[in-house]
C-alpha cells in the first residue's frame, strides 16, 4: 500500500546522536575537511536522545569539535534538515562563519513497534489502520551535510536559495509521539498539494 518494501532499524541502544555522529564522521572523512574548520553544528533530528542536552551538543562532543564551534538544534519536523541547511547558509552569507555542519539521526524502532502492537490489538478497523499508516513508512537513518563559503569550496556545488510557505491551520493533520503517529493522510496530501 505504501510502496515500502524494506525497513531498517539501528541496533538496539543506538541513539539519534550516535547515528548523526556516524554520518558526520563519514562526511568529514570523505570531504577531507578538518573538523577544526567547522564553526557551527546544527542538528535537525526529529528523534531525541533526551529532552536535555540537545542532540547538537551530544554530536558536537562526540566529534570533538572545539569551543569556538556553535551548536544547536533546529526542529521543523520533516522539513528540519532543509531548515538547518538554510540556517547555516544564511550564517555563511551574513559573514558569521565560513563552514557549518548539518546533521540528523533518526530511529524508528520504538514508534514502529508500538504502532504494530496497537494495530494487532482488538477493535482496530480500517480507520484505525489508516490513521496509523504514516508510522509504517518510517525508517531509521542518518545524514550530514557540510556547507562552506564558496571561497573554500572544493566542489563548486551551490545552495542558491529556497522558498517556503506555511499553512499551520493544518498542523494537526500529522501528530507524532513515541507511541505512534496519527495522520489523516488523504487530507495531508490534499492540503500539501494546495500549498505547493
Amino acid at each position: 500500500l505504501t510502496g515500502v518494501v524494506a525497513r531498517r532499524f539501528w541496533d538496539k541502544g543506538i541513539k539519534p546522536s550516535d547515528a548523526a555522529t556516524l554520518a558526520a564522521e563519514k562526511l568529514l572523512a570523505n570531504a577531507d575537511f578538518h573538523r577544526d574548520g567547522v564553526q557551527v553544528l546544527v542538528s535537525t533530528s526529529v528523534c531525541k536522545d533526551y529532552l536535555e542536552p540537545s542532540v547538537a551538543s551530544l554530536v558536537h562532543g562526540n566529534l570533538g569539535l572545539g569551543s569556538h564551534s556553535l551548536n544547536f538544534d533546529v526542529g521543523n519536523a520533516c522539513l528540519g534538515f532543509m531548515t538547518g541547511m538554510a540556517t547555516v547558509a544564511n550564517m555563511i552569507e551574513l559573514g558569521q562563519i565560513q563552514a557549518g555542519l548539518v546533521v540528523a539521526g533518526e530511529g524508528s524502532r520504538t514508534v514502529t513497534e508500538n504502532t504494530i502492537r496497537r494495530l494487532q490489538g482488538p477493535g482496530i478497523d480500517f480507520h484505525g489502520y489508516r490513521d496509523n499508516l504514516a508510522t509504517l513508512t518510517l525508517g531509521s537513518g542518518a545524514s550530514a551535510m557540510l556547507l562552506v563559503h564558496e571561497k573554500i569550496s572544493k566542489q563548486g556545488h551551490r545552495l542558491l536559495g529556497g522558498a517556503s510557505d506555511s499553512a499551520t491551520q493544518f498542523n494537526r493533520l500529522c501528530v507524532g509521539t513515541e507511541a505512534g503517529m496519527q495522520t489523516d493522510p488523504a487530507r495531508l496530501l490534499q492540503e500539501g498539494v494546495k500549498l505547493a
